[in-house]
């Protein structure tokens, strides 16, 4: 969550990817200075932050893990209708969808992991920081 908090606020970072987490409720109503690309990735049974928001971990109030990466997208004006495709990562599959055609060629992707939990940790032969750096990697301007 915080790293959802820090992109909106000072906007130093020019890509961010919150793992296991969505924006609050609060922070969807903040519009970020610059566009950034975001790399979101949420779980289908987290119980801290509900997949399809809720108040969650620490009272909050979450939005749903579509919701926040839709929040993003509308932002940085993306196209709204993502392209979605089934990903395998480790023991689980799921779903990537990738928001396009944003503000200064920025992207917002989101996955959602089925039958996870609220961990990063997929299982064997799948490196959830090296996809993340992929991802990083393939912004030109970082």
């Amino acid at each position: 969550g915080m790293v959802n908090k820090l992109a909106k606020e000072p906007s130093i970072f020019r890509a961010i990817a919150p793992v296991i987490s969505s924006q609050t409720a609060l922070l969807g109503e903040l519009v970020p200075s610059q566009p950034i690309s975001v790399f979101q990735v949420n779980a289908e049974n987290d119980s801290a932050i509900p997949l399809e928001g809720g108040q969650g971990v620490g009272n909050q109030e979450f939005m749903s893990a579509q919701a926040s990466a839709e929040n993003w997208a509308t932002n940085f004006y993306c196209n709204q209708t993502p392209v979605s495709e089934t990903v395998v990562w480790g023991d689980y599959s799921g779903t990537e969808h990738i928001f396009n055609s944003c503000l200064n060629d920025e992207r917002v992707q989101y996955v959602v992991v089925d039958g996870a939990g609220h961990s990063p940790n997929f299982g064997s032969g799948f490196n959830l920081y090296e996809r993340i750096w992929q991802f990083f990697e393939g912004d030109a301007d970082l």
